[in-house]
């Protein structure tokens, strides 16, 4: 169980895309939620005053209010909860006569930041008053937009039930946080979900090459081309024929020249009808369909991939360079950068790479060196 002592050190709890960070620092207990990790830019936090006369005050809870990404997604009833147990935890060891129906915790609710058009403003001030109040504060009054509001610490609720919208528990216990910087270099959570990915070397085989492709297209030139030749033959010919036959010798002349340049236009058409309509196209064209097909069927899996855990290589990347001596970090180093950073098309692009990672780290996870028993 942890002490006052390492909430001084500060804990930390990660899972996919969700990250929190709790720690004691003077009089504050400071609860930092990242909804988006590993990007840190957006972030929700809650602060809480501890004053001498075990009088804590809630001095904010900011971030997922109306003008951020992230109200009414469950976020502010995670950073509460967390929140909560960290005040038990503090008082726990601090006070051995801890008594929560004698710590008062007060705080204030505020219109700022809400729109100040109707009816999204009085629905911004009713949403946060009816949060408040079921977490168990008693507010003033819960018909306006700016209220006091108080309770007694045994009297606070903590959502155990739900899951945000990222997926993370509403309730996370304070135990199965870690000391800061102290996480594991893998988590259990990235190594499932590595185990599930289902893309696989096999899969790539299966594709049809650009080289097999092309040969079937150059074969459906070749043929096309071996039969409008003759057919070539045939129309200058026969306007040769029927001119000089028929026609005074000027007069031929004439209409064989335009002759041939129309059976020459018309032959050049015609291959290029005719190549469409030949078996050997119609198996080109099936090619190119299918590993038009199977590529996308793997691009839309790394998307889903990497999307659902905000980069999921990197955290594997991460983590083997640690704990894997003959993990070559340099060959995959770029697919990780993109990864961490979400660029997803370079992923996509690189999709032969990134089956071959998946089961390159899969191998060494499950091998007898991987040096995983800290997890």
């Amino acid at each position: 169980m942890y002490t006052k002592e390492h909430l001084e050190q500060g804990l930390e709890w990660i899972s996919g895309k969700t990250k929190i960070s709790v720690k004691h620092n003077h009089n504050f207990i400071d609860v930092t939620l990242y909804p988006n990790y590993p990007n840190k830019d957006d972030h929700i936090n809650l602060f809480l005053k501890i004053g001498w006369d075990k009088h804590i005050t809630v001095t904010d809870l900011i971030g997922n209010g109306y003008n951020s990404r992230y109200q009414g997604q469950g976020y502010g009833s995670l950073i509460f909860n967390v929140g909560i147990q960290a005040i038990y935890c503090f008082f726990k060891e601090t006070d051995s006569e801890f008594d929560p129906t004698q710590i008062k915790i007060t705080g204030s609710v505020s219109d700022s930041g809400d729109p100040p058009e109707e009816p999204a403003k009085t629905e911004c001030f009713q949403r946060r008053n009816k949060f408040w109040r079921s977490r168990g504060f008693t507010l003033k009054d819960p018909t306006k937009p700016q209220t006091s509001m108080q309770a007694r610490l045994s009297e606070l609720i903590m959502t155990k039930d739900g899951i945000t919208n990222n997926g993370a528990p509403k309730y996370i216990k304070l135990d199965d946080f870690w000391l800061k910087d102290k996480a594991p270099a893998l988590l259990k959570s990235d190594i499932d979900a590595l185990m599930k990915v289902g893309l696989d070397l096999d899969s790539l085989s299966s594709i049809p090459t650009p080289e097999k492709i092309d040969e079937k297209w150059q074969n459906a030139i070749r043929w096309s081309r071996f039969i409008s030749k003759p057919l070539l033959v045939i129309a200058i010919l026969s306007v040769s024929y029927f001119s000089f036959t028929y026609l005074p010798i000027w007069d031929a002349l004439s209409y064989s020249v335009t002759g041939l340049f129309v059976s020459y236009i018309g032959c050049y058409f015609l291959q290029g009808w005719l190549y469409t309509k030949l078996p050997i196209y119609r198996s080109y064209k099936q090619l190119q369909s299918l590993r038009g097909d199977k590529i996308r069927a793997i691009r839309n899996t790394i998307e889903k991939i990497e999307d659902s855990h905000n980069g999921l290589i990197w955290r594997i990347h991460e983590g083997l360079v640690k704990l894997n001596k003959s993990y070559d970090q340099t060959k995959f180093e770029k697919l990780a950068e993109h990864s961490k950073n979400q660029y997803f098309f370079y992923l996509q692009d690189k999709y032969e790479q990134y089956v071959h990672f998946i089961e390159h780290s899969k191998l060494l996870l499950t091998s007898s060196d991987a040096c995983i028993n800290n997890m």
